[in-house]
């Protein structure tokens, strides 16, 4: 399994999708984890740390999912709310 796939599978979990959505989200994940991987301190090998960058990048494409979500379902008005 790739590292791409581990994150994939990682984030299908966190984002609560199942297995027939995981194309339609393969290019998030690779792009959270070449992030990951850029912003990594000289020294740090990503095959020492496996699982706790798997979840990282995991977590950053749940995050970036969850914003795409919300710009999705447009902005909320006072009438949607109410006034107080």
């Amino acid at each position: 399994m790739s590292e791409v796939d581990a994150v994939l599978t990682a984030f299908l979990s966190l984002a609560g999708l199942d297995e027939g959505e995981k194309e339609r989200w393969r290019g998030l994940c690779a792009s959270a984890w070449n992030d990951l991987l850029a912003h990594l301190r000289e020294g740090i090998s990503p095959s020492q740390q496996g699982e706790r960058l798997t979840q990282g990048a995991a977590a950053i494409a749940y995050y970036k999912y969850a914003l795409l979500e919300a710009a999705q379902t447009g902005s909320r008005t006072d009438s949607q709310y109410g006034r107080v």
